[in-house]
């Protein structure tokens, strides 16, 4: 869910998270690329085999992977902003702190020049949105990267990517993007490598490395056929939203007096 706080009028605004405010004032929304990959026929095949796979307890198992893989972002986003970070058990388990310590290795070897973190970018040509994880400068280049905290790297996310740049390259053409990858932060890997951009168990997983066809080009032509798609079942989609106080109290004509002192 997306929540926006106004002040002015003492008001909370929850959005469904599938989608981005385009215009409020004009009731105009843009659907999430992310939803409209994971909507898609074929797109959810690894899905599927994980619900078959683990029964009953996939879904709990699903949302507690989801809340790790949250948690991980919003701990790389705040330390893209530069605060320290403090270790709180109560807050975070050993894999995830050790998943934001993966991306600080990450840092450590790579030196990326930070440009922005958690960036939400708009396309107005296909109407969609997306929130990009990371845009950093490395060795000259523009780097795109989308954090992955999962078991695996699918074909899904190679799409993300190719939406997620040209959403960037249309909203931002003096800043244009160079490279895209994905920061793997469960990967198999041993060791680092001076021919990969990798660490123990981390590394960044450029599209074009995996397959030939991974192009940008071939990628973001796939993607461009599945939003055509959904808009042809969705003409006109709107999130599902509800409105709830900034503030709360009791009623001062419900308070009564205190029958008992406190100690």
């Amino acid at each position: 869910m997306r929540v926006f706080i106004n002040q002015d009028i003492e008001r909370i605004d929850v959005y469904d998270e599938r989608y981005y405010i385009k215009n409020k004032l004009e009731n105009i929304y843009y659907t999430s690329c992310t939803h409209v990959i994971s909507t898609q026929k074929g797109m959810g095949e690894q899905l599927k085999q994980f619900f078959m796979d683990y029964g009953n307890q996939a879904k709990l198992i699903a949302q507690r992977a989801a809340e790790s893989g949250s948690k991980v972002h919003d701990m790389i986003d705040r330390m893209n902003k530069g605060e320290n970070l403090i270790w709180e058990e109560s807050k975070y388990s050993l894999e995830e702190w050790q998943g934001a310590l993966k991306y600080r290795k990450f840092v450590e070897l790579v030196k990326p020049k930070i440009e922005c973190s958690e960036h939400i970018a708009l396309c107005d040509t296909l109407k969609y949105g997306c929130t990009i994880d990371l845009i950093c400068m490395i060795n000259g280049e523009r780097w795109l990267i989308d954090h992955k905290f999962s078991k695996g790297v699918y074909d899904s996310g190679y799409i993300q990517l190719a939406a997620n740049k040209n959403a960037w390259d249309e909203q931002y053409p003096d800043y244009k993007i160079d490279r895209v990858g994905i920061l793997w932060l469960k990967a198999h890997t041993k060791t680092e490598r001076k021919d990969k951009i990798q660490g123990k168990g981390w590394q960044l997983v450029e599209p074009i490395n995996v397959h030939s066809k991974y192009t940008h080009e071939n990628l973001f032509n796939e993607f461009s056929k599945l939003i055509e798609t959904f808009y042809y079942y969705n003409p006109n989609p709107k999130p599902k939203t509800y409105s709830l106080p900034l503030k709360l109290n009791v009623p001062e004509e419900y308070l009564g007096k205190p029958i008992l002192k406190t100690a």
